[in-house]
């Protein structure tokens, strides 16, 4: 695959990454972004591969309107890119789902908190 970006989107279930990959095929505003949906077997997140950088805040936006039309709230929704040195795909976190923060964003802020306490005198 040529596409060294991706857009991930993370569910509570199968079914509600289903519902949502049915919606934006039918949709079809993220192909007319250039992006290619998957959904990962036994997984409850979808894959969507972007040609470049630039597609990947509207395509992002293309998802989380998407979510919002089937009622589903994703746990989150990050950006990965392709390093071919490492050969691993590294993310950076777009925003949580459109209800509130993802599980591993209330953890980073706990941890914050805890690390703000420990470093008191």
């Amino acid at each position: 695959m040529s596409a060294h970006w991706r857009v991930v989107v993370t569910f509570l279930s199968e079914d509600q990454a289903e519902r949502v990959l049915r919606q934006l095929h039918d949709a079809g505003e993220v192909r007319s972004l250039g992006g290619t949906i998957s959904m990962p077997p036994g997984e409850a997140a979808l894959w969507i591969f972007a040609p470049d950088s630039a597609r990947t805040a509207p395509i992002a936006a293309a998802v989380r309107q998407g979510t919002v039309s089937v009622g589903v709230d994703p746990l989150s929704v990050r950006v990965d890119e392709w390093s071919p040195e490492e050969m691993s795909w590294s993310g950076r976190r777009t925003g949580t789902g459109v209800g509130g923060a993802g599980a591993s964003d209330v953890a980073n802020v706990v941890m914050d908190i805890i690390g703000g306490l420990l470093s008191w005198p």
